[in-house]
């Protein structure tokens, strides 16, 4: 466990998502998920620990793609974003926040929260058309967020905009989203 991380909770519906990425995707591996996950229900709307949604995301990965590498995290970010907006969450939340790509970006907070609690995220404005998403404590790979900004993008704004992301040595990861 991470200390910086140990604090953040997933609601549970994004952790049976990745379930149902399996059931869409391969079912007749499903077994093998739920043995490999050690499968219980979670109830949508409760909160579980961050370390159970990065297991089954990094178990439907391996079963989906065949390993949980940068480029199979990066496509269940998309993944993510697209079953996230279809639901009826996503659709509060598009009605709410997807207005312009200015406004959704600075919105990516509340976002974030209404479906997670604990992670450290803040946006501020770097020129003209520029965003920094900073995250404190992010425990997922870069690529999955990389994939979701990257869905978001192309879906709501027509791939406008680019997003790009850095590491520094403290832990912070700010994705650089210009358009």
């Amino acid at each position: 466990m991470d200390p910086k991380t140990d604090d953040i909770t997933m609601i549970g519906f994004m952790v049976a998502n990745d379930r149902e990425k399996v059931i869409q995707a391969k079912p007749e591996m499903l077994a093998e998920f739920d043995r490999r996950v050690d499968h219980k229900h979670y109830a949508p709307m409760n909160f579980y620990p961050i370390e159970i949604t990065k297991k089954y995301q990094e178990e439907a990965a391996k079963i989906i793609y065949g390993d949980a590498g940068p480029e199979s995290i990066y496509k269940m970010g998309q993944w993510d974003y697209r079953m996230i907006i279809d639901t009826q969450l996503g659709k509060v939340l598009k009605s709410l926040y997807l207005k312009d790509l200015y406004t959704t970006i600075h919105a990516l907070p509340k976002m974030i929260s209404s479906s997670s609690k604990g992670f450290r995220v803040r946006v501020e404005d770097s020129g003209e058309r520029e965003v920094h998403v900073i995250f404190e404590n992010d425990p997922y790979l870069e690529t999955y967020f990389l994939g979701l900004f990257t869905e978001a993008l192309k879906d709501q704004f027509q791939g406008k905009g680019s997003v790009t992301v850095q590491n520094h040595a403290d832990g912070t990861r700010v994705f650089i989203v210009k358009w």
